[in-house]
């Protein structure tokens, strides 16, 4: 578990990636610890974990408080759309957010809808990177509606996110 968060001094950066084989209690313990460093993390990143729909539910109860927290990545965790809704809308309270990375995650349109809606209240993020997250025409609309909101947004990422020709004609529109 990850009750060692509670006794450590201030750490600014985590890093908690490839641990796939982690299981969902580690992931609520990870979760429920996350208050005791909410003042000092700058960075987190959970990526390739296995978060899955259930553990964003977790993760979405405590993300709100890392009141420091400028860095974000979650990547490749399956978090299906309720997991991105619950993610966004924890995130989206957090003003010091400047970097957030969902590489890798399968986001349909309904998923991308979500990740739009939360976007579309943090006009002071940086970098959104999406590398590899296939969406379609309809999840490229609703994210580039969420997007016009970003209005600090410097840096994008889609690689490999299969837009197509309609997916950049609906970006531009």
């Amino acid at each position: 578990t990850a009750r060692w968060l509670r006794n450590t001094k201030s750490p600014r950066k985590i890093w908690f990636s490839g641990n796939a084989a982690m299981g969902q209690d580690s992931i609520r313990a990870l979760a429920q610890d996350l208050p005791f460093v909410s003042s000092s993390l700058q960075f987190l990143d959970i990526s390739n974990n296995a978060v899955g729909e259930q553990g964003a539910k977790h993760l979405a109860n405590y993300l709100h408080t890392l009141s420091n927290l400028e860095s974000f990545a979650i990547s490749q965790n399956e978090l299906g759309s309720i997991g991105v809704m619950l993610i966004m809308k924890s995130l989206s309270r957090l003003s010091s957010l400047r970097c957030l990375s969902l590489c890798e995650e399968k986001l349909n349109a309904t998923g991308a809808g979500y990740l739009g809606e939360g976007l579309s209240s943090m006009g002071h993020l940086e970098e959104l990177n999406l590398f590899a997250c296939s969406m379609g025409v309809d999840g490229v609309k609703s994210l580039s509606l969420g997007l016009r909101k970003c209005c600090s947004l410097r840096v994008l990422k889609l690689s490999f996110a299969h837009i197509l020709d309609n997916g950049m004609k609906v970006m531009g529109t």
